[in-house]
């Protein structure tokens, strides 16, 4: 999100929470109310000492008791927060997936830049180690938005993949794909 425009010379940010059990029960109420029915199991076993509607909430479900541990359906920020300033684009939440044709492996990335308020042209490099792969990509974005989904695929012939083999009957070859992009000359981020 772009806070350009509400930076202080000093800045604090607050976070609220609601109770993961309160919001359980609510979205249940809600879920019976338009549907007419309940989601089993509503509650967990009397003997587990749980929290009702676990279905409800995306959390580990064993965080509303299980019948090995108690109930702490916790609530809280599990990795640092930190405010990136940049100007033109940030590329972060890069994610892939394979597919085999008869031809080639195709490896469909997608990444996820933030912009300023400008446009931008944003250029990215993509590499792939132990395959000898090199890819260049160019975005040009309108700054309408302040994120945008850069989709790219990379076409791998299949005889130059080592595939990956259970335990005892071959390799297991892993890979490393990186991105590296480069703005006016200004290294901005590498991913693997």
């Amino acid at each position: 999100m772009n806070v350009g425009g509400v930076l202080a010379e000093h800045n604090q940010i607050e976070v609220h929470f609601s109770s993961p059990v309160s919001y359980a029960a609510e979205k249940s109420k809600e879920y019976e109310k338009s549907h007419g029915h309940l989601v089993p199991p509503v509650c967990p076993p009397t003997i587990f000492n749980g929290e009702c509607h676990p279905n409800f909430i995306r959390k580990a479900q064993y965080s509303f008791s299980w019948d090995w541990g108690p109930s702490f359906p916790t609530v809280g920020i599990w990795k640092p927060i930190d405010i990136i300033a940049f100007d033109g684009y940030f590329i972060d939440d890069i994610s892939w997936t394979t597919e085999r044709t008869a031809e080639f492996w195709l490896v469909r990335g997608e990444a996820q830049a933030f912009v300023d308020s400008k446009a931008a042209t944003i250029e990215f490099d993509v590499e792939i180690e132990g395959l000898d792969i090199s890819k260049h990509f160019t975005y040009n974005i309108t700054g309408k938005a302040d994120r945008e989904k850069l989709k790219f695929d990379i076409k791998i012939p299949l005889k130059k993949v080592k595939l990956w083999w259970p335990n005892g009957q071959g390799q297991q070859k892993l890979y490393t794909i990186k991105l590296r992009a480069e703005d006016r000359g200004e290294f901005l981020i590498s991913h693997f």
